[in-house]
């Protein structure tokens, strides 16, 4: 049953129609879902990388900091926010 169905029965109530068409729209995205986790189950095997990829190269970070450049100077050369930079810099241990 799709939605042009729905539309085209003679039900007896607007409540009736709201409800089948709920339930329609639920199973149509749950199996949106579904096939996105397979998809990404599927990629994931064939050996995709998924998620961000990394925006700082930390060797060059060091560099610009035994220049004794400022956090903000790093941050505009490299094209990434003060407070991202500072941040992931004290995570990796770069003071």
């Amino acid at each position: 049953m799709n939605l042009e169905n729905i539309k085209n029965i003679g039900l007896p109530c607007p409540a009736c129609k709201q409800l089948i068409t709920k339930d329609v729209y639920e199973k149509a995205r749950s199996q949106k879902r579904q096939n996105a986790l397979r998809s990404l189950e599927k990629a994931k095997q064939n050996g995709t990388k998924m998620g961000k990829k990394p925006t700082l190269d930390f060797k060059e970070v060091e560099k610009l900091r035994s220049k004794y450049l400022k956090w903000t100077e790093i941050a505009k050369i490299l094209g990434v926010s003060r407070s991202y930079l500072s941040k992931a810099s004290s995570m990796r241990g770069i003071k």
